[in-house]
């Protein structure tokens, strides 16, 4: 069996003019799965909860401070070098957060949550996108961040319990 590989990804929204944001950043080249775009986030150490892995890579990868709140379904999906699970959340910035850097990315852009299907992502994070508008699934409002939930935000940032 490959290698499992727990990670943390973070869906980070920031609300303009009414509409929903996300931070998304590139892997750099030499990476694996180099030059792909992804939502934030990287491995879960040993010890660690997928939050606090979560908050730390955000934290190293682009110096941004970070509120964890609910967890959204895993997604799984096998790779020619391992297999991995994925620990999706809805985040908002902290307050006091400075601006994104690319500190461990080869770059980041807040795009409009409808866009990010224009972007290549790695095949088991483009699980985490429907462009769909008819999609029904609309998942619960996170804890804490209901102030910020928007019905844009439902058809694009749904997660699927599956990849196929």
């Amino acid at each position: 069996m490959d290698q499992l590989v727990n990670v943390a990804i973070g869906v980070l929204v920031e609300y303009r003019e009414g509409q929903p944001w996300v931070l998304i950043a590139r892997r750099k080249p030499d990476a694996v799965l180099g030059g792909y775009w992804e939502l934030p986030g990287g491995k879960i150490e040993e010890g660690e909860s997928p939050q606090v892995c979560l908050a730390r890579e955000f934290e190293e990868e682009l110096g941004v401070v970070v509120h964890v709140h609910d967890a959204l379904a895993i997604i799984e999906f096998e790779y020619d070098h391992a297999h991995v699970r994925l620990f999706p959340f809805y985040c908002s910035p902290a307050p006091d957060s400075p601006a994104p850097r690319n500190l461990h990315v080869a770059e980041h852009r807040w795009v409009p949550a409808s866009d990010l299907t224009l972007f290549q992502f790695p095949p088991a994070r483009r699980g985490a996108l429907i462009a769909d508008e008819s999609n029904d699934v609309n998942p619960r409002p996170p804890t804490g961040v209901s102030r910020l939930w928007s019905s844009p935000l439902n058809p694009v940032l749904c997660l699927l319990s599956s990849v196929s």
